[in-house]
């Protein structure tokens, strides 16, 4: 329901992580469990995927649009990715499952990090101010045993 991802983007810990960067393993003392916002995760035993979770970003921004004189919104969605290596290796994240240990990698594509410059409330790449505004939480992916 609505509300209960209101609640729960309230008390989550948000993160971006990116390529490489190491989120958990298998073993950790804190199980956390992890949600995916946007992106894709890979779940993969011996280094074969044998799983794929992706949450495509959709997001409304308000772009100035000089042909009415005023900020316009306009929606943009990620198409999900037809395989696991190229969502694994483009954006989202890898679950690894190995016999010692298990991890959750993840990396950011360009596309992602223009959303967050323009989430931050940075320029985008032409200098043109843009304003980056979740309309509602999408459907999100929950990684857990």
């Amino acid at each position: 329901s609505p509300e209960l991802l209101r609640e729960l983007e309230a008390a989550a810990e948000k993160a971006i992580y990116f390529p490489g960067e190491e989120i958990s393993r298998e073993g950790d003392e804190d199980q956390s469990l992890v949600i995916l916002d946007r992106g894709a995760v890979s779940i993969e035993i011996s280094g074969r995927a044998v799983r794929m979770e992706e949450v495509p970003a959709t997001r409304t921004r308000l772009s100035y649009s000089e042909e009415l004189g005023m900020p316009t919104p306009f929606r943009k969605a990620r198409p999900p990715s037809g395989t696991a290596s190229v969502a694994s290796s483009s954006h989202g994240a890898s679950v690894h499952h190995h016999p010692s240990d298990n991890f959750l990698r993840h990396s950011l594509n360009a596309e992602d990090r223009h959303i967050l410059w323009q989430h931050e409330g940075l320029d985008d790449r032409n200098g043109h101010t843009r304003l980056d505004l979740d309309e509602e939480l999408p459907e999100a992916a929950a990684l857990g045993e």
